[in-house]
């Protein structure tokens, strides 16, 4: 029997094998359309109303792929002497490093996809080149959009779009445990911040501000503020480390910090104004989360976790609790998004099936 909460119309029509978070959603001229971007640098889209898919190569040309990163921002030789542009003909892409993370989001009213390299995505032949760097592309011509964002030294472990009143924002978090932030709409790196190795990351707007909490290999959550780059209070304490997998949302009109970690399978909730607990842990997993996501369903908040034991549950963040019958059969909570007005959710399953569910109808 077919799970109800499952948009039967929307799921089953893409079936594809990526890396963990290279698929995303996005609503492009009223069709929902599954992103992602494979080991050879294509860009894929599938409709999953009819199914009908697109194959885009992504420009690899080392001149705008690697050419700014080999000099400062402020070179001006660099960027206005285009006749004395350097012979980057030894450079060669590993496409399967390119887009070890995927993020799709508008921009300017085109729809854009976001890679996050792993380390040495680009190599040289007797040098390397460490790799992490984030880029925009064309979702329709896969040429890539602006500069390379670097800041990050080894390879991108997290990467969300954050689009909102007067913001558009890559946010980053890599091995080395930066968190990086760069303005889409300028162009510009705003923020660069030390977090946890190994860094998990999760960002969201609390009360109209950016923010983002990270955490890694240690047993805390640190939460910033992205708009002043910097800190908010101390440490997020009480979760066995290290930290899987975070997301950041408001509960009746507070911020509150979600985290699960390795040592049990329960979800922590933190009110980021007190810094205290925000309820008591969220249990019902079996195994380890692995994803985290927030939205609001149905007119309240839920969380929504994907873990090892193979399932998906949703989560009532006001009351507390799970919301329903775990969602089976699930390898991995892709992404969660609001398509047509309606929050969703896209899974996996362990043969690559792209499943769609109703958060609205989860939500009941």
């Amino acid at each position: 029997m077919t799970d109800e909460r499952m948009i039967p119309e929307l799921s089953g029509r893409a079936r594809w094998r990526t890396r963990h978070d290279t698929t995303s959603l996005i609503e492009v001229d009223g069709a929902p359309l599954a992103v992602g971007v494979d080991e050879e640098g294509v860009l894929h889209t599938c409709d999953l109303r009819t199914g009908a898919r697109t194959e885009v190569p992504l420009d690899l040309d080392p001149q705008t792929l690697v050419g700014p990163l080999l000099h400062d921002e402020e070179d001006e030789e660099f960027e206005e002497d285009e006749e004395d542009e350097e012979d980057l003909s030894e450079y060669e892409v590993d496409t399967y490093k390119l887009a070890a993370r995927v993020a799709a989001l508008h921009l300017g009213g085109r729809p854009v996809v976001l890679t996050g390299a792993d380390r040495f995505d680009v190599l040289m032949t007797d040098d390397d080149y460490g790799g992490g760097a984030v880029r925009a592309w064309d979702l329709r011509t896969g040429r890539m959009i602006g500069r390379p964002m670097d800041g990050h030294e080894l390879g991108v472990t997290a990467l969300t779009a954050l689009a909102g009143p007067g913001a558009a924002l890559s946010v980053s978090s890599s091995e080395e445990g930066r968190l990086v932030v760069w303005d889409l709409d300028r162009g510009e790196r705003v923020a660069n911040l030390a977090g946890s190795y190994n860094g998990v990351m999760g960002a969201g707007f609390a009360g109209g501000r950016p923010i983002a909490a990270t955490g890694g290999h240690h047993d805390y959550v640190e939460v910033w503020d992205l708009a002043a780059g910097e800190r908010i209070g101390e440490p997020l304490t009480g979760i066995d480390g290290p930290v899987r997998a975070i997301a950041v949302t408001e509960v009746e009109g507070r911020a509150v910090v979600l985290a699960a970690g390795d040592a049990d399978t329960a979800l922590y909730r933190w009110d980021l104004v007190g810094g205290g607990s925000a309820g008591a842990p969220l249990t019902g997993h079996t195994d380890s989360v692995i994803d985290l996501a927030a939205v609001v369903a149905g007119g309240r908040p839920i969380a929504v976790s994907g873990a090892a034991d193979r399932t998906a549950r949703v989560w009532d963040l006001a009351g507390g609790g799970q919301i329903g019958a775990p969602i089976e059969g699930c390898w991995l909570l892709e992404d969660v998004a609001v398509i047509g007005g309606v929050p969703v959710a896209l899974t996996s399953s362990l043969e690559g099936e792209l499943q769609v569910w109703d958060l609205d109808r989860a939500a009941r």
